[in-house]
């Protein structure tokens, strides 16, 4: 299992200061600017931190979430998918696993030298998923050795729970080959210094997300569900590769009241680009500060909420435990 050490580096950065500031006054969300939008929502947040009485905390809370998903999301990730990729003999950018892709190669036809594998899985594998591997699972339905081959078994079940990592739930983010390029660079180093909040990487530092690019913020917040999907006991029969993402996370939709009946605490995104988190409990919306620093502030509430009202269970699992490790981050 991943060991999880709070290593934190000899300067933390500084991730802003909070004082006391007026309650915030009601506004109407459609017509306020975001130079609006970010005032109200410095109030309401500095409010909030210093109700929960965290505000000598955050910083070192902070660093430690930039930690964790360092060390328990993102290097075992890249880890396994360098292990693919060696035993396939092509980079993951160039292979595919569902309708071919310009410049890619078709699973079917690699040549496979997959030994044993020791990437435990888990059987079911999300609607996604499973029709990214269609391809895949049609060639070996067809040729009865393969069916029986233990090595090609292995590399189905792998790939099927690395793809589960890699899918994005939206149909405007279908650049595969980006996303699995933002999750190497962001494994480098310890803390996320390879972060972005609203810029885009590439020759120009300050070129702002693409709408057809799928947001930093994004990409971690997609494997933090997956990796609590995996963590979590099913609550519904049809939803039970994802028991974490279908109660705990939701999407703004325009015109459309949030759902707050399915969790009493659940990760409200609020806007895409940039991207912004809120986080709804129980039915009362909790202003996270907005900044590059929102995601980090959001899991670190969602998970201070879940240690304090909840003695650190979620749906009877308990989130200090070695494979999860989560309430490390506010201890």
């Amino acid at each position: 299992d991943q060991v999880f050490t709070l290593e934190s580096p000899s300067r933390s950065p500084s991730w802003g200061s909070y004082r006391h500031a007026p309650a915030p006054k009601k506004i109407d969300k459609k017509k306020v600017t975001f130079n609006e939008f970010s005032y109200h929502n410095a109030v309401a947040a500095n409010k909030l931190y210093l109700k929960l009485k965290i505000v000598q905390h955050l910083d070192n809370w902070t660093n430690k979430v930039r930690l964790w998903i360092s060390q328990m999301l993102l290097h075992p990730l890249v880890e396994h998918m360098k292990t693919i990729e060696d035993r396939i003999g092509i980079p993951l950018e160039r292979w595919s696993v569902g309708a071919p892709q310009e410049g890619s190669t078709s699973l079917s036809s690699m040549p496979i030298n997959f030994s044993s594998s020791s990437w435990t899985t888990k059987p079911e594998t999300s609607k996604q998923a499973q029709f990214a591997f269609q391809n895949l699972a049609t060639h070996f339905q067809g040729n009865q050795e393969a069916m029986i081959d233990p090595n090609k078994k292995a590399l189905l079940q792998a790939s099927q729970h690395l793809e589960k990592f890699l899918s994005i739930s939206s149909g405007r983010y279908n650049s595969r080959t980006y996303i699995i390029k933002r999750i190497k660079e962001l494994a480098n180093g310890n803390v996320l210094a390879n972060y972005r909040y609203k810029e885009a990487m590439g020759d120009d530092a300050q070129k702002k997300w693409k709408a057809e690019e799928i947001s930093d913020a994004q990409i971690l917040l997609h494997l933090f569900c997956t990796f609590m999907d995996e963590k979590l006991l099913p609550n519904d029969p049809a939803r039970q590769d994802q028991p974490f993402t279908s109660r705990h996370f939701l999407i703004e939709e325009p015109d459309v009241k949030p759902d707050t009946s399915k969790a009493a605490i659940i990760i409200h995104q609020t806007r895409m680009l940039p991207p912004h988190f809120n986080l709804l409990v129980e039915g009362e919306p909790w202003d996270i500060l907005k900044g590059r620093n929102n995601l980090f502030h959001t899991f670190v509430l969602f998970i201070h909420y879940i240690k304090t009202n909840w003695n650190g269970k979620l749906h009877q699992t308990d989130l200090g435990t070695k494979p999860i490790q989560l309430l490390s981050v506010v201890h």
